[in-house]
């Protein structure tokens, strides 16, 4: 008996395959290249978020609202409006309210 160790031939591997593993690696390593550089960007350029002062950002701006009407919630949206919610004794409302020009933009009346 001989003693030569026993060989198997090794499995084909597809092109493609290999084609998609390396890719895939690729974009493995730009990803992490451009996440470090957005990240030393970031340290290096803080945004400066200057505070609004309190004086301008108090005003005295009403909503109308029907005679028994109360406020339910009010949500900011990032247009500068308010989503207001009235309890009213018609049915609850939505109101799109803009508080700087005192308008409303809409309004949705929930009826059961």
């Amino acid at each position: 008996m001989s003693s030569a160790p026993l060989t198997s031939p090794s499995p084909p591997v597809s092109r493609g395959l290999m084609a998609v593993v390396i890719g895939m690696g690729v974009l493995i390593v730009i990803g992490t290249v451009v996440l470090l550089g957005v990240i030393v960007h970031r340290l290096s350029h803080p945004a400066s978020h200057a505070a609004t002062p309190l004086a301008s950002a108090v005003s005295n701006t009403s909503l109308p609202v029907s005679p028994g009407s109360r406020l339910v919630g009010a949500t900011a949206r990032a247009d500068g409006t308010l989503a207001v919610i009235l309890a009213r004794p018609e049915g609850d409302r939505l109101v799109i309210w803009n508080p700087a020009t005192g308008q409303i933009s809409a309004r949705l009346s929930l009826v059961p």
